[in-house]
């Protein structure tokens, strides 16, 4: 049998406390470009009524690809997240966890 090294509490809350930022990231970067497809919108809606097309068009279009972005880093966060709270739960005996359970 092959001997398991002894778990160091300094290695486990660094690595939590990494995955932590790597989420909160992930939330800033989506929260970013849901701001830029904002702006990229509203470009778009004063050209709109301005009738020029192709501006309208162009923001409306950059817009999108923003918000696409946005989206998928939203998602990213949302699965890290969940997955550590899994992590975090993943030892524990329904008796003794205090994470709520699915």
């Amino acid at each position: 049998m092959s001997e398991q090294k002894p778990v160091n509490p300094e290695e486990v809350v660094a690595e939590e406390e990494f995955i932590q930022s790597e989420v909160a990231e992930y939330h800033r970067l989506a929260a970013r470009h849901f701001e830029l497809a904002a702006k990229h919108h509203m470009v778009a809606a004063e050209a709109d009524e301005e009738d020029d097309i192709l501006t309208a068009g162009y923001h409306a279009y950059v817009a999108h690809g923003h918000q696409l972005r946005a989206v998928e880093y939203a998602a990213i966060a949302a699965e890290d997240a969940a997955l550590a709270e899994d992590e975090e739960c993943s030892g524990c005996d329904s008796d003794s966890c205090t994470q709520e359970q699915p």
